[in-house]
């Protein structure tokens, strides 16, 4: 697929992409399996961009336990990241778990906000109807026990506070990152472009997605399912490839400390990729927004944009490949969010992407075999938040 088309499919939501792959109705959920991808082997050439299939992965899975719903009941699902809380109601029991469950979405700005509970309030407000009795919420930070302090905003959640105030008789708290990770499940083969060839096979899977922060999800195979776990992998340092990389990494260590993976590989990193790169090479950083920089390196508008957007993909093709070998992701690696879709066009024909992902010495093999996709689909925080609190609350009645 030609550049020219890509740029115009990350503006329109890659419904032309979906059309032109494929003609008849895409699955309503397909489940991720081992399967072989056009070609022989892991080394098989694929073009760019293509979708390519993902529905063996969960081949053992059995369908997620019914949970013992009243018939009509909705659940609340949030999904709140260090920029945006989403806010949605979703039908209990209902089948597949894709785009249709999520009904009366409203995003709000956190800096809106002083709490979590205030944004809800607004969303309570907003819906003007009764309020759900049961909730996940999907929130940027480690769950301890039943409350999050978020990450990147100085936000604290607690199931037992939601309670008191929302009146909630079921609530659950988990990472972000988890969620997507849950919410990968429900995407079909439509829903995906292929990044790096590969085999699929019988092993755990990992979601990366990036925001204002860097979130790592994992789903785990177990007897009869898939776990959806998460990580806070995203905090791992990086590890330069390049004297480039090594240079930029150098300079903002030495003007902030300890430089993660989360610090560069997101919304806020763009930015900083750009800035430690104009100082480096003397150059003109006129621009000062991470969406601004990547449209540019998209258009091909501005040089210092490209080749900062190019210095992101190759840290992040390191990266991915580094989390692979960690996690033995056999099942395959899943970039999601925002800003890799609108990062497709470029990451759909990125040679250094995937050289990146697989120099990794004498395991430059196992890691060759791993295919690497991007969903295509926002919401997956959501979807996912709906699929945990059903299997949640059915394993409770269960147990």
């Amino acid at each position: 697929m030609r550049r020219a088309e890509l740029t115009a499919l990350s503006s329109s939501g890659y419904k032309g992409c979906r059309r032109k792959q494929n003609a008849r109705s895409p699955p309503a959920a397909s489940p991720l399996l081992p399967v072989r991808l056009s070609g022989s082997g892991a080394d098989a050439r694929v073009r760019r961009g293509q979708h390519v299939s993902h529905s063996a992965f969960l081949s053992r899975m059995k369908a997620d336990p019914e949970s013992e719903s009243d018939a009509g009941e909705h659940f609340l699902v949030a999904d709140v990241g260090g920029t945006n809380a989403r806010f949605a109601l979703a039908p209990a029991g209902a089948a597949g778990g894709g785009e249709a469950v999520i009904e009366s979405l409203e995003v709000y700005r956190c800096d809106a906000f002083e709490s979590f509970n205030a944004a809800m309030r607004s969303y309570r407000e907003a819906l003007g109807s009764a309020f759900p009795k049961s909730a996940c919420i999907a929130i940027a930070g480690p769950v301890d026990g039943c409350s999050v302090e978020m990450t990147n905003r100085g936000w604290r959640v607690g199931e037992d506070e939601l309670r008191r105030e929302f009146g909630f008789e079921t609530v659950q708290l988990v990472n972000d990152a988890e969620a997507i990770a849950a919410g990968i499940k429900t995407i079909g083969e439509a829903d995906l472009l292929q990044l790096k060839a590969g085999v699929a096979a019988d092993g755990p899977a990992l979601v990366i997605t990036a925001g204002t922060g860097l979130g790592v999800g994992a789903l785990l195979p177990a007897a009869d399912a898939w776990q959806a776990l998460p990580t806070e992998a995203g905090h791992l340092a990086l590890v330069p490839r390049s004297d480039l990389q090594r240079s930029v990494i150098d300079r903002l260590r030495a003007e902030h400390g300890r430089v993660s993976a989360e610090f560069l590989l997101s919304g806020p990193g763009i930015g900083r990729l750009y800035r430690a790169l104009a100082t480096i090479e003397g150059s003109d950083a006129r621009l000062d927004d991470s969406e601004a920089i990547t449209a540019a390196a998209v258009s091909g508008t501005d040089a210092l944009s490209a080749r900062s957007i190019e210095l992101f993909r190759s840290l992040l093709g390191n990266f991915a490949g580094e989390l692979a070998l960690a996690f033995g992701a056999r099942g395959g690696v899943y970039l999601a969010g925002g800003i890799f879709r609108r990062l497709a066009p470029l990451l759909c024909d990125d040679v250094e992407f995937a050289a990146s992902f697989c120099d990794k010495g004498p395991m430059q093999r196992f890691v060759k075999a791993i295919p690497v996709w991007l969903a295509t689909v926002p919401k997956l925080g959501l979807r996912g938040a709906r699929l945990t609190l059903e299997r949640r609350m059915a394993e409770r009645n269960t147990g």
